[in-house]
């Protein structure tokens, strides 16, 4: 029979455990400044038998006149899904292959603002063929020299200048990317309505509510022919534990349970 002070160390330690997981999952994505103001735009597609598939992913096509067309929006970013492997070239001929890039518009460091030891967050995708590295991948391509300015081919074929090194994302986040490259370098149209599965987040303006700007973004869809969809705003702090929507940014990751 066990002890009465090993049950009791047994179910403290159970007690914490348990604690630290919830903790850890329920505080996804919180770190982020003005968390509270950041939400996933997602959407409800009506299929043909009238059932509805909730997409993570939606075809926005120019983020960047959202927030002048929408006083709601502070600023907003399209992040596509994690691209495939691909080749980095710098150096003296030097090659590495990394996993977990994306490609993001301009406000990506507006919306998400990750700390920066190198360059300038505010500006770093500002302009054409532009590349943006984790530390980590920074000092395993560079050592110890100063990443920005550096020249990357990227995937042998686009030529990319480095304007920033940024700080190791936490782990409990539900996006995770060790590079990203300016939307121009991904070859991705600015203005189609039928492109690719990306995803588009908004940061609202302090004192607006999302219900307001869902009902003028379900008026765009129907303005831009696409009245089968239905506009969701997911909080960003409820996306890891929000549910499983269609193709969403972590399909390949085990997503969090409580």
């Amino acid at each position: 029979m066990m002890p009465d002070r090993i049950k009791t160390t047994l179910g403290m330690t159970f007690f914490l455990l348990t604690t630290i997981l919830f903790q850890y999952e329920s505080g996804f994505d919180s770190f982020f400044p003005g968390a509270n103001r950041i939400f996933r735009i997602e959407g409800n597609l009506r299929l043909d038998n009238g059932s509805l598939l909730r997409q993570a992913a939606t075809p926005f096509p120019e983020t960047e006149s959202l927030g002048m067309d929408f006083e709601e929006i502070e600023s907003a970013v399209r992040i596509s899904s994690p691209l495939p492997k691909s080749v980095l070239g710098y150096g003296n001929r030097q090659k590495t292959a990394v996993r977990d890039g994306i490609w993001a518009d301009t406000d990506l460091f507006t919306v998400f603002r990750i700390p920066f030891i190198q360059g300038a967050a505010e500006t770093a995708l500002s302009q054409p063929g532009t590349l943006v590295l984790s530390e980590r991948l920074a000092s395993l391509m560079f050592g110890g020299i100063n990443a920005v300015g550096q020249t990357v081919i990227f995937n042998n074929l686009t030529s990319c200048r480095v304007t920033g090194v940024f700080k190791p994302l936490p782990r409990n986040t539900h996006i995770q990317f060790s590079y990203v490259v300016s939307r121009d370098v991904s070859g991705e149209r600015k203005n189609a309505w039928d492109s690719g599965m990306v995803f588009t987040y908004v940061c609202l303006r302090k004192g607006y509510r999302p219900g307001e700007l869902k009902e003028r973004l379900g008026i765009l869809l129907e303005d831009a022919d696409q009245p089968e969809k239905e506009v969701i705003l997911k909080p960003l702090k409820k996306i890891h534990l929000g549910g499983n929507s269609y193709f969403d940014f972590e399909t390949d990751k085990k997503k969090g349970t409580i």
